[in-house]
C-alpha cells in the first residue's frame, strides 16, 4: 500500500467519524475539515506534480466555496456543509469532480429520503416566516460521492 492510498483511507476513517457526527449531532467540526484539507493537499502534492493541475483544483475549490457559500445564505444548508464539499475537491480526481459533486446532490436526496421520516420529530418552526425546516445532514451524502467516484470511476 502507498502513501496515496494511506492518505485516501485516512480520510476515510476520518469521514466516517464526520458522517456520525453530522448524523448525531447536526454539525461538523472545523477541526475536521481542517484534517480532510490536510490530506486533500497532501494527497494532491503526491499525485500531481504539476502546479497547473494544482491551480485547476483551486479554482474548483473557490468555485464551491462561493456555490456553498451562496447555498448557506439561502439557508439550504450549513457552513460545515459547503466547507466540507469544497475541502474534499482535493480527494478527487480531477477529471471526476463534476461526477464527485453531482453525486453528492444525488447521494443527499436519498439521504433525504431516509432520513426525513425520521426526522420529523426535530423540525423546528421558523419564528420569521412560520416555515417548517428539518435539520438534513449532508456528510453522509458527500462521504457517499466520494467512495463511489473514488472506486468505481
Amino acid at each position: 500500500m502507498g502513501l496515496s492510498e494511506l492518505l485516501i483511507y485516512s480520510s476515510f476513517f476520518l469521514f466516517s467519524i464526520i458522517f456520525y457526527i453530522d448524523i448525531r449531532y447536526y454539525k461538523i467540526p472545523n477541526w475536521s475539515v481542517i484534517l480532510i484539507l490536510i490530506l486533500g493537499l497532501f494527497y494532491q502534492y503526491l499525485e500531481n506534480k504539476e502546479i497547473s493541475v494544482f491551480l485547476y483544483y483551486i479554482l474548483f475549490f473557490f468555485m464551491v466555496i462561493f456555490f456553498g457559500l451562496g447555498l448557506f445564505l439561502l439557508g439550504v444548508w450549513g457552513a460545515g456543509d459547503a466547507k466540507l464539499l469544497a475541502v474534499s475537491i482535493f480527494l478527487v480526481d480531477l477529471s471526476n469532480i463534476a461526477y464527485f459533486i453531482c453525486g453528492c446532490f444525488i447521494c443527499a436526496v436519498l439521504w433525504v429520503v431516509i432520513c426525513l421520516p425520521l426526522n420529523m420529530r426535530k423540525c423546528t418552526e421558523h419564528a420569521s416566516s412560520g416555515l417548517m425546516k428539518a435539520q438534513i445532514p449532508f456528510a453522509p451524502g458527500i462521504f457517499s460521492s466520494l467512495i463511489f467516484v473514488t472506486y468505481y470511476s
